[in-house]
């Protein structure tokens, strides 16, 4: 038989572990937005469809990951 190799993925470039690591780096910068208080100046939420899902119950007590409701969406969507 003649030595064929398998033409394999390098690990960095399967698609799972960069979905993990986009996730982590995400993570990451919302920790250091919250700790050192710099949060982006994003729109009032209040009275818009975001906003009412950002005040529901299910953000406000289950998904309470972090004090500020844009960074509680953005962990729970993306």
């Amino acid at each position: 038989m003649v030595n064929e190799q398998k033409n394999t993925i390098p690990f960095w470039k399967k698609s799972w572990v960069a979905l993990i690591g986009s996730f982590l780096l995400s993570q990451i910068l919302f920790i250091s937005f919250e700790v050192t208080g710099w949060i982006p100046n994003l729109k009032d939420i209040d009275g818009t469809l975001f906003g009412r899902i950002a005040e529901s119950p299910i953000f406000i007590e289950w998904f309470a990951f972090y004090d500020t409701l844009h960074f509680n969406l953005f962990t729970v969507f993306f």
